[in-house]
């Protein structure tokens, strides 16, 4: 079992970005494909940035949220 309780974003996709993987916040954010179970994209439109989950446009995500 994985916890995570977050008072600040550290896995805000909207920081470093680019060819560097290592820099790219969004490869360990709970809502990128690899990382969760549940099935959910976080990045519909695959561009490896995940804005899409600050933007309510998965439902899937609005849903957790609304929950």
């Amino acid at each position: 079992m994985y916890v995570s309780i977050m008072l600040f974003n550290g896995w805000s996709p909207y920081f470093p970005k680019g060819g560097f993987v290592d820099q790219n916040p969004w490869t360990g954010h709970p809502f990128h494909k690899d990382n969760n179970i549940n099935d959910i994209d976080g990045d519909p439109n695959g561009d490896n940035s995940g804005d899409e989950t600050h933007e309510l446009t998965v439902p899937e995500i609005t849903a957790i949220q609304e929950a």
